[in-house]
């Protein structure tokens, strides 16, 4: 199994990152882009997606996740619905497949063929999951009409002990973990992403923990990045003329620390 990876754009994640906050005070310590002492800040990070040697195109449904502490309730998680779609042209860029919706919802084609949905000013928290997940594509040239119900079930407790602006030295080993269990997933992926460069390590979902030792993230550079848990699981399969497509269900929690 390999991974590759679909890009948010700057200004939806930084607006990810405003949803985290707990309060409007917090806002400048939560968002990357606020460096006002000029310290070196890493890009977004991708949210990465598993391929299979046995793929010809993966459409993924994603929730992006926070976790925030309230009295009385306890931590409470928050979600915002995206959603992708790729068709490997076995060359290094994609297949067109024609128009594709989520949940009814339209994915925008990219310049290299790839399909996403982001959310916008009109809808903030993005795609609203129900118990099926309803893929519709349109299909062109090699890749067919494809109109998929699959189950709406998301992996669960992503949340992590590293919080938000914590301190992480790249000189020793750092353990990320999730706090409880993840259940409903089929593999995890950690990933520390620096100014320089990015680690990701996939393990089974009974694994909610790895530790990065210090020669494993000598190189990603200090000042500030992120640390990202993924849970994924196969939702379902589709088989067309001898062509596979996997149907994934995808949560991601992504955290900015301070690599020093």
């Amino acid at each position: 199994m390999t991974v590759f990876h679909f890009r948010l754009p700057a200004l939806l994640f930084g607006m990810l990152l405003l949803f985290a906050a707990c309060d409007k005070d917090d806002i400048a310590d939560l968002d990357p882009t606020n460096t006002d002492d000029n310290t070196p800040t890493a890009n977004q990070p991708d949210n990465p997606t598993p391929t299979f040697t046995d793929s010809d195109g993966a459409l993924v449904a994603i929730q992006t996740v926070s976790y925030i502490s309230q009295p009385v309730v306890g931590v409470i998680e928050t979600t915002i619905g995206l959603a992708v779609a790729a068709f490997p042209d076995g060359s290094g860029g994609n297949n067109a497949a024609g128009a594709i919706t989520c949940e009814g919802e339209s994915l925008t084609q990219n310049s290299n063929n790839s399909y996403t949905y982001m959310i916008d000013a009109n809808n903030a928290t993005g795609i609203s999951f129900s118990s099926t997940v309803d893929w519709t594509v349109a299909g062109s040239g090699s890749i067919p009409a494809i109109t998929k119900s699959v189950s709406g079930v998301f992996p669960s407790s992503l949340e992590s002990g590293t919080a938000s602006g914590s301190d992480v030295s790249t000189g020793s080993a750092f353990t990320l973990s999730t706090t409880n269990p993840v259940s409903d997933a089929d593999s995890l992926i950690f990933a520390v992403h620096g100014t320089s460069s990015s680690v990701l390590i996939t393990k089974e979902a009974s694994q909610n923990t790895h530790t990065f030792s210090a020669a494993d993230r000598g190189s990603i550079g200090t000042g500030v990045g992120f640390v990202q848990i993924t849970a994924y699981r196969i939702a379902d399969t589709e088989t067309n003329n001898g062509n596979k497509y996997y149907f994934i269900n995808q949560k991601v929690n992504t955290i900015s620390v301070n690599f020093n």
